[in-house]
């Protein structure tokens, strides 16, 4: 973990001493913070723990390539099925891991997104938590982890990741960073175009308001199709919004241009009235985590925007 010590001192110490002295917890939970770099990291983790390879280094043994691909059998990665990681697939696990290990003393499971855990997913985790078996050690993983149970985080070793200063050249490279651990790669094939039709719809509603309800089909649904998709316009127009004020506040943005628009938008608000759209973002995106219409969402956030309560 030596390759990370300089973003993350205080993680791979404690990392560090687990794996010297092979005291590894039942479960952790990663806190992402959007590094850019945490995959790479808790994978680099896992090798560690999985590999029986003694001499490290061995970025290229077989074992530490089938755990790169994914492929190897005593790890097992479970990912939000659409919205949400379901009871189902936790079952599945449950009966993966009834048999003997093969290939490695130990056995680890990751749960990327655990903040999306339904209702019946987090209860069935949270006994698996509850009753750790022997050489079982689950990783979970979340950008957010106020949306994760306080009694998953509470058996778990939570490993809070610094966020990083966002890299890149392009315009691109910057969104693929900030966006690389959250979504699907069908839509970070996609994303220079949501994210241009972010900046169009949010150009429209700052100088329309409330008219922009008028226009929402064409600037926003026909993009937007989907609720995975739609979280991802929503996460875009945060990050637009962040940039926002960090122009407003004389700093340069992180991900997208510092154009005239963006003059533009903030000549016309203050900065309170841009922390609080952006809030309202944040707020309503949860909304989007339910199976509530995605026309009447977007019609409430710019009610909200606006200051129209609905």
């Amino acid at each position: 973990m030596i390759q990370y010590m300089d973003d993350q001192k205080i993680a791979c110490t404690v990392l560090n001493h687990a794996i010297q002295s092979k005291a590894y917890s039942h479960a952790y939970l990663f806190e992402t913070n959007g590094y850019v770099n945490s995959k790479k990291l808790i994978i680099d983790f896992i090798k560690e723990i999985l590999c029986s390879n003694d001499e490290r280094n061995c970025e290229h043994c077989y074992q530490c390539e089938q755990i790169e691909n994914g492929t190897f059998s005593e790890l097992k990665i479970i990912t939000p099925d659409g919205l949400w990681i379901k009871k189902e697939q936790l079952g599945e696990l449950q009966e993966e891991f009834s048999t003997t290990s093969i290939e490695s003393k130990y056995r680890v499971y990751i749960i990327q997104q655990a903040d999306k855990l339904n209702a019946s997913a987090a209860n069935s985790i949270l006994k698996f938590l509850e009753e750790p078996e022997d050489n079982i050690i689950a990783i979970l993983v979340t950008d957010n982890i106020y949306q994760v149970l306080n009694t998953i985080i509470s058996r778990c070793q939570v490993i809070r990741l610094s966020p990083s200063v966002i890299g890149g050249d392009t315009f691109a490279e910057k969104l693929k960073m900030v966006v690389q651990n959250q979504f699907s790669d069908t839509l970070a094939d996609s994303l220079e175009l949501q994210a241009k039709s972010v900046e169009d719809f949010i150009q429209y509603y700052e100088m329309n308001g409330i008219n922009t309800i008028l226009k929402i089909q064409k600037l926003w649904h026909n993009q937007f199709r989907d609720r995975e998709s739609t979280l991802l316009g929503f996460d875009l127009m945060i990050l637009y919004y962040k940039d926002l004020i960090y122009v407003k506040l004389n700093k340069e943005p992180q991900v997208f241009e510092d154009n005239n628009w963006m003059r533009k938008i903030i000549q016309k608000n203050s900065l309170t009235q841009l922390i609080q759209k952006m809030n309202k973002i944040i707020k309503l995106k949860e909304y989007n985590k339910v199976n509530i219409n995605l026309n009447l969402l977007m019609d409430k956030l710019i009610l909200e925007m606006e200051g129209v309560e609905k």
